[in-house]
């Protein structure tokens, strides 16, 4: 048997640890934005979204601290860390985590289900709804790949099903609402869909690798987990500018910000970033526009 030599990956840590901190302090603003910002109009949908958020913010500072104790350029890891925790630890940590998040983004979209239920329907009852919730999370995790299929088909059968009721709801349900719910189904399938592509599309990657014992080299390994490591900050980034009451607390904040510089500034800089400023707000506003009547 030839072994393999691989040198310590020090640029590659070093970009753990920076991207590391940056997407931790992106994750604990998003935190408190779900919380804080609009709560009138999120519901009680913020605390769905708050606890996806809160495992999928976990989950990625794990995968960081796990990348920096130990590189995994092969089937077999080499540890350069202070813990000294072997590798079937973090493995099953991040089984762990990928079960949290599996149960939570199901019960995001059993919320969401549940809102365009009509009254007195059969699946309306929290005992049917508790047995849906309870089979989304309750497969072994030794059987992964089972799990990921029946929790896919679960909940693209409640997804489909949640449109067909709007369908269905056209005479009871205002036009305006039925939009509402349509673009926040939407929002939804995007918010937790792209980040699960970061998942999903290294993970299979590197199973597939590891199945036919490939021979890959260290740079596409740590590609491939820095991507998976990332899962946390792109769902941050996709549930704040996707959603309006967020973006447009966000872009108060930032309004907030820019008002002082602009209020530092001479009266010809001033109006050249206050036109600057509209410019871009009716951008922002005609894009969204353009994506409800899109939706």
């Amino acid at each position: 048997m030839d072994l393999l030599f691989y040198e310590k990956p020090v640029l590659y840590l070093q970009m753990t640890e920076i991207t590391g901190v940056l997407s931790t302090i992106i994750n604990v603003g998003t935190l408190f934005l779900i919380y804080f910002a609009a709560p009138q109009k999120m519901g009680k949908y913020r605390y769905f979204l708050l606890a996806y958020q809160s495992v999928a913010s976990g989950m990625e500072l794990f995968l960081k601290v796990s990348m920096i104790e130990m590189s995994q350029p092969a089937p077999v890891a080499r540890f350069h860390g202070v813990l000294q925790l072997d590798a079937k630890t973090w493995n099953i940590g991040a089984a762990c985590f990928c079960t949290a998040l599996s149960t939570t983004t199901g019960l995001c979209l059993v919320y969401r289900h549940r809102q365009v239920l009509p009254l007195g329907h059969w699946a309306s009852y929290l005992f049917f709804t508790g047995l849906i919730t309870y089979s989304i999370g309750c497969m072994a995790m030794e059987q992964g790949q089972g799990r990921i299929l029946h929790n896919w088909i679960r909940c693209s059968l409640l997804y489909g099903h949640a449109f067909f009721l709007l369908r269905r709801t056209a005479g009871t349900m205002s036009e305006k609402t039925r939009q509402l719910h349509r673009r926040l189904l939407l929002l939804l399938a995007v918010q937790m869909g792209i980040p699960m592509l970061t998942l999903v599309g290294p993970s299979g990657a590197m199973g597939i690798a590891a199945m036919n014992l490939w021979a890959t080299r260290q740079v596409a390994n740590q590609l491939f987990v820095f991507c998976i490591g990332s899962h946390g900050v792109v769902s941050s980034l996709s549930i704040v500018l996707l959603t309006d009451s967020y973006r447009q607390c966000l872009s108060g904040l930032f309004r907030i910000g820019i008002s002082s510089t602009v209020g530092a500034a001479g009266p010809e800089r001033r109006s050249i970033l206050m036109n600057k400023i509209v410019v871009l707000q009716r951008l922002s506003h005609r894009a969204s526009i353009n994506f409800a009547n899109r939706g």
